[in-house]
């Protein structure tokens, strides 16, 4: 009997698949650019979000 793919039991969801997107990413990043250029990547990207985190709460609190 086949099951339908509704019906598949998987351990995924949306927090496992943003942590395992990350990792292949920076992994990815760092094989093709090295670890510094990838450090620097990263944290780049970390801040921007961090700014757009504190930008959300600002206008959000007024």
């Amino acid at each position: 009997m086949t099951q339908r793919v509704e019906e598949a039991e998987l351990p995924l969801d949306r927090d496992i698949f943003l942590r395992k997107l990350l990792r292949e990413l920076s992994g990815t990043l760092e094989d093709i650019v090295g670890i510094e250029a990838a450090e620097g990547y990263i944290s780049t990207v970390g801040s921007k979000i961090g700014g757009w985190i504190d930008e959300s709460y600002r206008e959000a609190l007024g």
